[in-house]
């Protein structure tokens, strides 16, 4: 393998295999070089400007991080397709998306374009080596592309495992709702919730507070732990009926299928309880 060969290899392993005209032309590979190179199968053109070694396996992520290279400073993976890269709640697939400043049409149709209003270092970060948008931006975007419920998911998980703090999301939404960005709204609105207790833990505890919501009952007291003397966890209860612990069992089906089932049984501990208070 000559000189240029190994220095090309070294900076596309940095890059899932990819290298940029640019790159090519820092290690001494010109255009008649890199036609040549086409031309035999040591390379090939993924986007204007963005070539991948022969040989490398291509895959979902490659294909981002070429539109990623492709569009140059700044472009980063985003949307639904930043959310599969955070392994946020409820996305496990995606299309190539990114946001980037130059056009459209620089794009084939596959990959879906944003436009950025403004990013500053503190909304992007990098996943297993692809540019991307932070967790707390990536949540408000997505509430642009998405139903309302897919991004409650995603933000629950987050809230949940970590990986974003109610209050640096609200610092960011302030930062980007007065610039109008579309999904700020989404976001707003769901965040208004988390001021009655922690966020859910899965998205069966999520449809159940979906459940009882229109229920004139107090609202349960979530993840309650019982614990033995010596602090070892012998039960997670949901409800009190002052006598002794009630624990009310739901299955997945029950609390997805027949919501109005559930609100039943619900009802029917509750009510004489909050009748004799």
């Amino acid at each position: 393998m000559g000189t240029h060969d190994k220095a090309l290899a070294e900076r596309a392993r940095t890059q899932l295999g990819l290298i940029t005209a640019a790159q090519l032309a820092d290690v001494a590979v010109g255009r008649k070089d890199r036609q040549a190179r086409c031309a035999d199968g040591r390379l090939e053109r993924i986007h204007p400007g963005v070539h991948q070694v022969g040989g490398t396996p291509g895959s979902w992520r490659t294909s981002l991080l070429a539109a990623c290279l492709g569009g140059g400073t700044g472009t980063v993976a985003s949307h639904r397709a930043a959310a599969v890269l955070h392994e946020l709640d409820g996305f496990g697939s995606a299309p190539i998306e990114i946001t980037t400043r130059r056009s459209r049409n620089f794009f084939p149709a596959t990959v879906v374009v944003h436009r950025p209003i403004r990013f500053l270092p503190v909304d992007q970060t990098a996943v297993r080596l692809v540019p991307v948008t932070s967790v707390a931006k990536t949540l408000i975007d997505l509430g642009a592309v998405v139903r309302p419920r897919r991004v409650e998911q995603a933000l629950d998980g987050a809230l949940r495992d970590g990986m974003v703090s109610l209050a640096f999301l609200r610092w960011r939404l302030d930062a980007y709702a007065a610039r109008g960005r579309p999904g700020v709204g989404v976001l707003r609105r769901l965040l208004s919730g988390y001021d009655q207790g922690p966020p859910p833990q899965s998205v069966l505890e999520r449809q159940f507070l979906r459940a009882i919501a229109p229920l004139d009952v107090p609202a349960p007291e979530r993840q309650l732990e019982i614990r033995d003397r010596g602090g070892l966890l012998v039960a997670v209860v949901d409800l009190d009926d002052h006598l002794g612990w009630r624990v009310l069992r739901f299955t997945y089906e029950q609390v997805v299928n027949d919501p109005a089932g559930v609100a039943a049984q619900v009802v029917a501990i509750l009510r004489p309880l909050l009748v004799a208070s």
